[in-house]
């Protein structure tokens, strides 16, 4: 039986593969995730290797985005930049109780576009 932290990455991994095929990706999980991403998408666009972590609480600040997932990030510079090639880190976050209130934020994706030079966050809505 797979420990609970390996469940719940390939759930956010089967979650961001479900999104990407509603709106006409085809997708392919890299068992294992031994590579540098855990999802290919292919669309008549575009191309895009995704990284999917899968955090408890919201990362703010973009400088922590990118020291904390330094080396995915290193991994993706390592690919060579290709037409059409789009290189992504998608991080889902959990549904969260606010302090002192009895509301919840709820469970949400940030997207990032790994370049050359930056990490920027991604606009663009799937759905």
């Amino acid at each position: 039986m797979p420990n609970k932290n390996y469940q719940r990455g390939f759930s956010a991994e089967k979650r961001c593969q479900e999104e990407l095929e509603a709106v006409g990706y085809w997708t392919q999980r890299a068992y294992g995730s031994k590579g540098s991403w855990d999802v290919i998408a292919v669309c008549l666009e575009c191309t895009c290797l995704i990284e999917v972590k899968r955090q408890k609480r919201k990362i703010v600040k973009q400088s922590s985005i990118e020291h904390q997932f330094s080396e995915v990030i290193r991994k993706f510079r390592e690919i060579p930049d290709a037409p059409r090639l789009n290189k992504e880190l998608w991080i889902w976050f959990d549904k969260q109780s606010v302090a002192g209130e009895d509301d919840y934020r709820p469970a949400h994706w940030q997207r990032y576009l790994v370049t050359a030079t930056k990490v920027i966050p991604s606009a663009r809505d799937l759905v």
